[in-house]
């Protein structure tokens, strides 16, 4: 699960447009989370037992979003980063419910990029293009 999965789904100007409508962003959310817990339980049927699961970065500090969204330099989209937050604060107990029902297995829970959102995104941008090397996990 990842930023994708957000803007391919529902911030997509025009394309998105008559969803945003019509599917409110908790709603939106409460779609992703049943898909994503489905998603999880299937990879622990097929007896996967050591699973991290990272949240979603502030999609709104990616610089398409900012473009799109006419932000100011400094600044990330509102809209994307409720979203990724709406979802962040569902996810966590989704993880400790996993944990506590199936047997056995290791759901951990990765936080990841929200302390300095736009140098976190330059800094795997660079590493990235440099190197091929993008962190994972910022604390």
């Amino acid at each position: 699960m990842g930023a994708n999965d957000f803007i391919n789904n529902y911030l997509v100007p025009i394309a998105s447009t008559i969803q945003q409508v019509f599917v409110t962003p908790d709603s939106f959310i409460d779609q992703v989370m049943t898909t994503y817990r489905a998603q999880l339980m299937r990879l622990y049927e097929m007896d996967a037992r050591k699973i991290l699961v990272a949240n979603v970065g502030p999609i709104g500090c990616i610089p398409y979003e900012r473009t799109l969204n006419r932000v100011d330099e400094n600044q990330c989209a509102a809209l994307p980063n409720e979203l990724a937050l709406k979802f962040n604060k569902r996810l966590r107990p989704l993880i400790m419910e996993l944990n506590a029902n199936c047997k056995g297995a290791t759901f951990v829970y990765a936080n990841c990029c929200w302390k300095r959102p736009l140098l976190h995104f330059l800094l795997c941008f660079v590493l990235g293009f440099l190197i091929g090397f993008t962190p994972l996990v910022t604390s």
